[in-house]
């Protein structure tokens, strides 16, 4: 029996393939390839690599996800910007990894993992019902907030239901936060239905909070931290306290001030007030069928894992091509905010990686109601589902263990044991440092400055390296052997350098916005050099320089990485300082192609055109311009 429960919140998470390489990306990779070097050298001293394989093999999951591998490696090459298949198998890889992983260890508890894989499924049905019903009472008042939003700065996204429910990017690795949190706040419930309850709450909330899942581990640590203490305090009710107090911190998270509101409002106040709540369902339906389109287009293998996002603002364009109809929203391509992963993965494998990921969900739900049934049936018979299997005691059973614990052939790994770390004992610095790295995590929670920022992402580093790794101690009669001191001491200098490379791989983002902050972006666009709004205003920098061909450059590349019609503006602005009137004509077909319905858009391409003495060109932009021109009001 294995946790193959935790297998889809994890592998929906798409973090791994989007634009660039965020801090969590790079915490995830780097703990996924602890885990990768832990279980390599546990099987190569134990002298047969190949039995860890073939044991893998038969576990009821390993066929259709070795499928959904398959499809997104065979994708790989077909991936429209250049820096995107380097970083998809490095980080692709890593979560690999980590799911092959948890398919080997995690064999204890499975009632649990059912039950935190039921709680998921509940809280994405929450979040769905709340955006069916979005979407059966709009407001239409707030349309034009709506497209104030979208023709801004920047879209409102933040607190709008439909960036949340209908996008899981941010759901998925907010779960994958608060998946530790909630185990641990359940090991104190102890009863599966507190479990379920705690569990579901705290995911919803994760869901509905798109930006806030750093706040919501705050708020979930204080399901760890009261149950702890009434636990070693030895107070009455310690399975309904922790969870109604840990439930009532999680509501007064949102219905307190928030301190990085310019009007101090909570949470809920500032969602209710967004227009995105009232008025999302036009975008995300707009976004599904611009997906389709895309899929229409490559059935087979898709645009590229990977490739979605840039690929995905062409066809946005194509949309209202077909339609045949003007659009007033000159910045189409920011809608960007409502798409859903099912979509996204058949986007980018094609129907051969939709299949696949079917085909690893049926499986998975398949061994969750096996769990949700056998734990029912251990719950009437009086056992204790989920808990820890008694020790056989047989003489030949305990012998057998016994030799191969000496031997270190029984020796293994395990993942999650937080009622070790935080219940019943274990290494006081383990525990404390565990500790620290969760409450520098919650720390998160207060304004968005980048030392908070820092801090809470070095302490989610160093609080997974602590609990996702603990060496099983041997029995204690059985001295440990030369070779398991040099395995130990390799692994933890391994760990060392990864925390190291890691932590300064996640202070690249910080770095970056703090140079940009001071205006200095030839500082940011080195430490994001996949950022496109770094490198705007680098362009910028070099154009009042006077270095129009570098700006040029920039801004081309810019545009590759995110086709927004801002960055082609300025693209034909460095064009026409230099004299290129090619170089403009190309920029504004750029223009055109993330929204070509834009009537005036089409008058400066036929002026343009003119200049260079196509004058049938010029006359076919002009009859678009009048096709496509909204009429007045």
């Amino acid at each position: 029996m294995v946790k193959s429960v935790l297998i889809v919140p994890i592998i929906v998470w798409p973090g791994c393939r989007d634009g660039y390489v965020a801090p969590k990306e790079s915490l995830f990779a780097c703990v996924a390839w602890i885990l990768l070097l832990t279980w390599l050298w546990r099987h190569m001293a134990d002298g047969d690599l190949g039995a860890g394989w073939r044991r893998l093999r038969r576990r009821p999951v390993a066929l259709p996800l070795a499928a959904y591998v398959l499809t997104s490696v065979a994708s790989l090459g077909l991936g429209s910007v250049e820096y995107v298949p380097l970083r998809a198998c490095v980080l692709g890889a890593a979560s690999l990894v980590f799911l092959f992983i948890l398919l080997e260890r995690l064999e204890d508890n499975e009632a649990l993992a059912g039950w935190i894989a039921g709680a998921y499924l509940l809280a994405m049905t929450i979040a769905a019902g709340i955006v069916l019903w979005q979407d059966r009472h709009p407001d239409a008042a707030a349309l034009e907030g709506m497209r104030a939003s979208l023709t801004g700065a920047r879209p409102d996204w933040r607190f709008g239901l439909v960036g949340t429910a209908g996008n899981p990017n941010f759901a998925a690795s907010g779960f994958i936060i608060a998946l530790p949190l909630a185990l641990m706040g359940g090991v104190l419930a102890v009863r599966r239905r507190w479990v379920f309850v705690i569990v579901s709450l705290v995911v919803a909330a994760a869901l509905l909070a798109t930006f806030s899942t750093a706040g919501m581990a705050g708020a979930a640590l204080a399901v760890v931290a009261l149950g702890f203490w009434l636990r070693r305090a030895r107070v009455p009710y310690t399975r309904v306290l922790p969870a109604a107090l840990g439930l009532l911190a999680v509501v007064a998270f949102y219905l307190a001030p928030n301190p990085a509101n310019a009007r101090g409002e909570s949470y809920l106040s500032a969602a209710m007030r967004s227009p995105l709540w009232k008025h999302g369902y036009q975008p995300r339906l707009f976004i599904w069928r611009t997906s389709a389109f895309m899929i229409v287009e490559h059935p087979i293998c898709g645009v590229g894992y990977g490739g979605y996002f840039p690929e995905h603002q062409k066809y946005q364009g194509l949309h209202y091509r077909l339609r045949g109809t003007p659009h007033e929203l000159p910045r189409v391509g920011l809608v960007d905010y409502a798409h859903s992963v099912p979509i996204q993965r058949a986007a980018e494998t094609g129907l051969l990686g939709l299949v696949a990921l079917t085909w690893v969900v049926l499986v998975v739900g398949r061994r969750w109601a096996a769990t949700w049934r056998a734990d029912e049936i251990k719950r009437v018979s009086g056992g204790r589902a989920g808990t820890r299997r008694p020790l056989d005691t047989r003489p030949e059973v305990t012998t057998r263990c016994n030799a191969g614990n000496a031997s270190g052939r029984y020796s293994r790994t395990r993942f999650f044991s937080f009622r070790d770390y935080f219940l019943e004992g274990g290494s006081s610095w383990l525990r404390a440092g565990a500790g620290c790295g969760l409450l520098a995590a919650g720390v998160q929670a207060l304004p968005d400055s980048p030392f908070y920022t820092l801090v809470g992402r070095m302490g989610m580093l160093v609080c997974a390296a602590l609990v996702l790794y603990e060496p099983e101690r041997a029995p204690r009669r059985f001295a440990p052997q030369a070779w398991s001191f040099g395995l130990r001491a390799a692994l933890l200098l391994v760990w060392i350098a990864a925390g190291i490379v890691g932590t300064y791989r996640l202070a690249y983002p910080i770095l970056a916005e703090r140079a940009a902050a001071r205006l200095d972006y030839a500082a940011a666009v080195r430490y994001a050099r996949q950022e496109p709004f770094f490198r705007y205003g680098y362009a910028g920098v070099l154009a009042a320089r006077g270095q129009w061909a570098r700006a040029r450059g920039e801004l081309q590349y810019a545009y590759r990485l995110l086709p927004d019609a801002e960055f082609a503006a300025a693209w034909e602005r460095a064009s026409l300082a230099m004299g290129d009137t090619g170089g403009a004509i190309a920029a504004r077909r750029a223009m055109l192609a993330v929204n070509p319905c834009y009537g005036p858009w089409y008058l400066p391409l036929a002026e343009l055109l003119e200049a260079s003495g196509d004058l049938s060109g010029a006359g076919e932009a002009r009859r678009l311009a009048h096709r496509f021109t909204l009429p007045s009001p």
